[in-house]
């Protein structure tokens, strides 16, 4: 099935890099997902695979959460994120995430 997949999507090229990318990407989509519903007070890659979210690679999203502004050092939901997380309508909390980026415009 995996190999048809890789195929199908990027005729095979790259030996499969791509499509590990795609899948990483969705669990940072599927984690961002959950937290806008629902956001623990501290992230650790425990949290996340209680939460079945990103087996295997957890410190791929925490790290990713970390460098975009939304984790502190410690896991903990920063001030900025605290605003962005707790936005309901999708342009509101759009606006928001971009703020916490470093080197934001």
């Amino acid at each position: 099935m995996a190999r048809s997949l890789r195929t199908l999507f990027f005729g095979g090229i790259a030996r499969g890099r791509f499509l590990s990318v795609y899948f990483w990407a969705g669990n940072l989509v599927q984690a961002v997902t959950h937290f806008r519903k629902s956001f623990p007070s501290t992230i650790t890659a425990d949290t996340l695979k209680k939460l079945g979210i990103a087996p295997n690679n957890e410190s791929y999203v925490i790290n990713t959460l970390r460098f975009i502004g939304v984790l502190d050092s410690e896991g903990k939901k920063t001030a900025q994120a605290t605003k962005a997380f707790s936005q309901q309508e999708d342009d509101k909390f759009s606006k928001e995430v971009c703020l916490t980026c470093p080197g934001r415009i």
